[in-house]
């Protein structure tokens, strides 16, 4: 199929983007900025050659059906970022949602089959929860920028699937691996944080791992018409705070202790950074929406991942020390810090 990805030239979309050629699919790159192409999908080894360009931005109408003619399949994965401060976070909140809807109904009204949305565990989250499923309401009511706009996309995207339309939704946990280019997942802020004073800083936590390349796989795989409205949880697997260290001690040869610290204590650091940015702009892994997903984790339901799609996600071991290879060979980590990874 011919298929247009919205965000390809970012961290996901780049591995979607191999993915989709590996598979036999065409993909055609809705861009902003087409010098992103080769910096990102290019990095990846990517012959650029094949790929189709469409420039302009998730929330142009014109650019969005000018983009569609002759697709017959959509991956929407753009996204703005949330600014530090509060005025431009409620912006990107309005810009995301605005975009999920421009992308999804100019593709369904294009007759594309299937329109893939590319969601977040994050919009599924509830602490009260022992298990996130796709059958989970979206969380509307939250407060951090990513969550709101993931949980409002997700509430029209449902909206959408419950009229019939080939909508499919995808819930990534977090997602990380090797770069695309020098581009990373968010997760890889995290393990830097940790593998910079050698050390995990809490043991009441866990993280949800997904590889990038076998979430690439997932999105790929959904790429079949006729199956009508279908949801698939990404989360991968969960790991806590005391296998985080004992995976960094075995990748690096380092002592990485995890110190006995209680998740309450980083829920509070989250919440205290949040009133922080709101007068100065640092950039900071702690803020409450992250300590919050970090502290109270929870396993997610992925067996339509393997049973439907046919995806076995590769070991957690391989994926974090593909990732803390790729960060020492970027410069973002010292070989004194990545240990035996540099020798």
């Amino acid at each position: 199929m011919r298929v247009l990805i919205t965000g390809g030239t970012g961290y996901v979309g780049a591995y979607a983007v191999q993915a989709l050629i590996a598979a036999g699919h065409t993909p055609r790159l809705l861009v902003r900025n087409p010098a992103r192409v080769a910096t990102t999908v290019g990095g990846l080894g990517v012959d650029l050659d094949v790929l189709e360009i469409a420039p302009g931005e998730m929330t142009d109408t014109a650019a969005i059906t000018a983009a569609l003619d002759g697709v017959e399949a959509v991956i929407h994965g753009a996204a703005v970022v949330a600014a530090l401060n509060q005025a431009d976070a409620a912006g990107a909140v309005e810009t995301n949602v605005l975009g999920a809807k421009t992308v999804i109904d100019a593709a369904l009204a294009a007759g594309c089959d299937p329109v893939v949305h590319i969601s977040s565990v994050a919009a599924l989250f509830t602490p009260t929860a022992p298990l996130l499923t796709a059958d989970l309401a979206p969380a509307v009511n939250a407060t951090s920028p990513y969550t709101k706009s993931k949980a409002l996309a997700e509430e029209f995207a449902r909206a959408r699937q419950a009229e019939g339309a080939a909508v499919t939704i995808v819930y990534p946990g977090g997602v990380c691996g090797p770069a695309a280019g020098e581009v990373f997942g968010d997760v890889a802020e995290g393990f830097i944080a940790m593998l910079k004073p050698g050390l995990v800083p809490l043991s009441g936590g866990a993280i949800g791992v997904i590889d990038v390349r076998d979430l690439a796989l997932v999105l790929a795989a959904t790429i079949v018409a006729g199956l009508g409205p279908r949801r698939f949880v990404a989360g991968g697997a969960l790991v806590d705070m005391n296998e985080v260290g004992r995976l960094l001690r075995d990748a690096t040869g380092r002592r990485v202790p995890v110190v006995p610290l209680p998740g309450v204590v980083f829920r509070g650091l989250g919440r205290l950074m949040d009133q922080v940015r709101k007068v100065v702009p640092i950039d900071t892994v702690y803020s409450a929406e992250a300590m919050t997903l970090l502290t109270l984790a929870r396993p997610t339901d992925d067996a339509a991942v393997h049973d439907q799609l046919g995806v076995t996600y590769r070991p957690v071991a391989e994926t974090v020390e593909a990732m803390v290879r790729a960060l020492y060979d970027a410069g973002r980590l010292t070989a004194k810090q990545v240990g035996a990874i540099a020798g």
